[in-house]
């Protein structure tokens, strides 16, 4: 990756070159956004039996929210038909740990990653135990390409994606906070002072680079989904914006998200539960307390908004049929977005 936000004497990574249709690709050199894998922890015994029986809807019980710990999903760890190994695919910084809380909540089962992030394990308001999993967990977390030297990090063994896609004009400084706060001991829970994201930012192509890293992310699962079965629905967009919305706006994509998982039983009741508790207090240290709206020059803005124009208009070429209208409509929806909306620069 490039440089931590602190550090603005060494050059970043050069940007990656123009991708072919579909965009993307890897882009070597940039560190694991987990960080080094400590040795695996034991993986947790007890598994429950998988209940398909919703459990009974009470209005009254959503006060205080007592939904029960996660568990491994029961197996050997091999993948089964209805719950096939799935891939949690996201540019850094796009909410997907966000999104693993919100699905441990909502199916009372643990996610995975592939890169083994002991803050998360360890994390107080909610331990991520399914961290250095692959299987026996609903979805495996995995940013590749982006900050991949390696296959390691692609998880190999997906049968399918859920692609999480998040406005990259907010995802870019997710990510910059996410290393600015590696070396302020708190990677998911700290927003960088704004001057710091100014000067990150503005550091050589910091932000041109990002995108093109965002592009590749999505170039790369749509391309790997249209390579699978045509009789699989191999792909299921979400827009982070969509999980979290505003007056229960999150229950649509949560409801769409879990069905595609296999979890068509999970109650209302357990999917407002689980978001009034991801955003609410569950959310320490993972769910960052915003103080400021990062801004671009107009020159970054158009970077940006330039990139994705090539995405909007090659989607229907490189994407499968029964994916194509979700990934076409999120992507456009962020092109509106740009064309509707300028934020401020600070460092003007």
């Amino acid at each position: 990756q490039g440089q931590d936000p602190r550090d603005g004497e060494a050059a970043p990574a050069p940007a990656p070159a123009p991708a072919p249709a579909p965009p993307g690709g890897p882009s070597p050199g940039r560190p694991s956004p987990g960080g080094p894998s400590p040795e695996a922890a034991t993986p947790e015994t007890a598994a429950r039996e998988e209940d398909t029986t919703p459990p009974p809807a009470d209005p009254e019980s959503r006060g205080d929210c007592s939904l029960p710990p996660p568990a491994f999903l029961p197996g050997d760890g091999s993948a089964s038909p209805k719950h096939p190994a799935t891939a949690l695919a996201s540019y850094p910084g796009s909410g997907s740990t966000l999104t693993r809380l919100l699905l441990e909540l909502a199916t009372g089962y643990h996610t995975g990653s592939v890169y083994g992030d002991r803050t998360l394990l360890e994390n107080p308001a909610h331990p991520f135990l399914g961290e250095y999993h692959r299987t026996n967990v609903t979805v495996v977390k995995t940013h590749f390409p982006a900050g991949s030297v390696g296959t390691e990090f692609e998880f190999r063994e997906a049968r399918r994606v859920v692609l999480l896609l998040r406005d990259p004009r907010r995802a870019i400084p997710s990510y910059g906070n996410y290393e600015y706060g590696k070396s302020h001991g708190s990677e998911h829970g700290m927003q960088a002072p704004e001057e710091e994201w100014v000067r990150w930012r503005d550091h050589g192509d910091t932000v041109g680079r990002e995108m093109g890293i965002w592009a590749g992310v999505v170039g790369h699962w749509t391309r790997w989904a249209l390579a699978q079965d045509p009789a699989d629905i191999s792909l299921h967009v979400v827009r982070y914006e969509d999980l979290v919305g505003e007056e229960g706006g999150g229950m649509e994509a949560m409801r769409s998200l879990v069905d595609f998982l296999g979890y068509p039983a999970t109650s209302s009741d357990q999917l407002l539960c689980a978001l009034g508790e991801a955003l609410g207090r569950k959310s320490s240290g993972i769910h960052r307390e915003r103080r400021y709206v990062p801004g671009y020059t107009s020159e970054q803005e158009e970077a940006i908004a330039g990139k994705m124009r090539e995405l909007v208009e090659g989607c229907g070429f490189w994407v499968s049929p029964d994916s194509s209208s979700s990934l076409c409509r999120a992507l456009e929806s962020y092109l509106v977005d740009m064309g509707a909306t300028r934020t401020e620069d600070p460092g003007a």
